[in-house]
């Protein structure tokens, strides 16, 4: 059994990378600096 301790790993190291990723990249469109975040 994970403890909740290793998920809030996971998710610190996993989950919110992903969505800092997202959110940059929608600003980055938003601002016009294309090709920086591309996947």
């Amino acid at each position: 059994l994970i403890s909740f301790r290793v998920s809030i790993v996971i998710f610190v190291h996993i989950v919110f990378p992903i969505a800092a990723h997202i959110f940059l990249f929608k600003h980055s469109e938003h601002f016009g600096k294309t090709g920086k975040h591309v996947c």
